[in-house]
Parts: structure tokens; C-alpha cells; sequence
């Protein structure tokens, strides 16, 4: 910002001068200020060194305020600019402790999987979850309509595909089906499996078997 200052000497109420601060345009947002008139003039005071002190100490006083207002609107619009909204910036923790899941049947499955859903709907759309199987559980061959990324907690895990040995999947292994491949799924009888879900869809489970059924019938 160019800041000018301009002493102007006038005759004014007696031992006085005006002093007048003066920005581009002519504006004087600072107004003008008053002081003892310097010596040499019949209404000058005594001492010199007191006028130009007080003189000079408002000035600088006000140019010390200007300077920080425009440091301050200057960080302002720096801020502004810096806290530009974007869809999904908000953001908050979401804390489960074990004990506070809430259970309840997987929707569709056959009886038996338990499911604690963490976000989402699996009986709609896209979710995650996590799901128990108890021990001994198994579901033949089947296909469902969403993938599934599935880690497993506790437990062993039994995945199996047409033409190819069981695999077992103890605690931390990692399981992507993908949809509409046939695979059968079991828990090992030593103990429940538990497992995270994180599904592309929601959950269906559609029995290969009984489809060859019907289809003889």
C-alpha cells in the first residue's frame, strides 16, 4: 500500500498546528490530528523537542495500526482460500468397541452367519460388515452377485473352487471373490470363524445345486 504523509502548518486554536495523514485518492481515513506548533511561530511553546516527539509519535502509532490491518485481511483471504470446501471434507472417528456390535442373522444366507454391518445396508447396496459362522458351518456350491473382499479374524476359513482342492484360511489371510463364480464356503468344526465383509453390492447367495435341481424336475 503507498502511504503518504503530509505536515500541513495552518492557523488553528493558539500553541497548535494540523497535521494531516493522507492515503492515494486524497482520502484521510486516519483524520487529522493536532499539535503543539513548532518554534519560530508567535504561538509556538518552549520546547521544540516535546512538539516533534508528539508529533511523530501519533504518526507512527497510526501507521503501525494500518500496517497490521492489512497484514490481518491479508491472512484472511489467505485462509479463505486455503479452507476451500470439498464434498466429503468433513470428517469424524467412529469408534466400535467389541462389545457394542450389534448382531443379528445375515439376511438371506442359510441359517446359522451372524452379522454386525459397519456401514452401508447389505440387504440394498454396497457394505461392510462382520460376519460369524459357526464352527462346523458350509455352504455347497454357489455364486453371489457382488464381490466380496473378505479378511479373516478368527478362525479357519474354507474356500473352495469346482476342479481344485480346499484351501484353508487361518487368522490375517485375505479371500477376493469375485461375483458370479462358483465356490463353496465352510468353517472349520474346532471353532466359529469371524471375519470382515467389505462388499461391492448387497449380499445374496445363490445355490448352484438347487438350480440343477429344478432343473430336472
Amino acid at each position: 500500500m503507498d502511504v503518504r504523509f503530509t505536515a500541513v502548518y495552518r492557523k488553528v486554536p493558539e500553541g497548535f498546528i494540523a497535521f494531516v495523514e493522507e492515503l492515494p485518492g486524497g482520502q484521510h481515513p486516519c483524520g487529522r490530528y493536532s499539535a503543539p506548533a513548532p518554534s519560530g511561530d508567535k504561538m509556538a511553546p518552549k520546547k521544540k523537542g516535546d512538539i516533534m516527539k508528539t508529533t511523530w509519535k501519533g504518526t507512527l502509532g497510526s501507521l503501525a495500526a494500518l500496517l497490521v490491518a492489512a497484514a490481518v485481511l491479508a491472512q484472511g483471504g489467505e485462509a479463505d482460500k486455503a479452507k476451500s470446501p470439498h464434498k466429503g471434507g468433513a470428517k469424524k472417528f467412529v469408534v466400535w468397541p467389541a462389545a457394542d456390535l450389534k448382531w443379528e442373522p445375515l439376511a438371506g444366507a442359510p441359517p446359522g452367519p451372524m452379522i454386525a454391518t459397519l456401514w452401508g445396508d447389505p440387504t440394498k447396496g454396497a457394505y461392510g460388515a462382520i460376519l460369524k459362522f459357526p464352527p462346523g458351518f458350509s455352504a455347497g456350491l454357489h455364486t453371489h452377485s457382488a464381490d466380496l473382499k473378505i479378511v479373516v479374524i478368527s478362525g479357519t476359513w474354507i474356500h473352495g473352487e469346482e476342479g481344485k482342492p480346499e484351501v484353508k484360511l487361518g487368522a490375517g489371510s485375505y479371500l477376493f471373490q469375485p461375483s458370479h463364480l462358483r465356490h463353496t464356503t465352510a468353517c472349520d468344526k474346532a471353532s466359529e470363524c469371524v471375519a470382515f465383509f467389505e462388499a461391492s453390492g448387497k449380499f445374496d447367495i445363490k445355490m448352484v445345486e438347487e438350480k440343477k435341481a429344478l432343473a430336472k424336475m
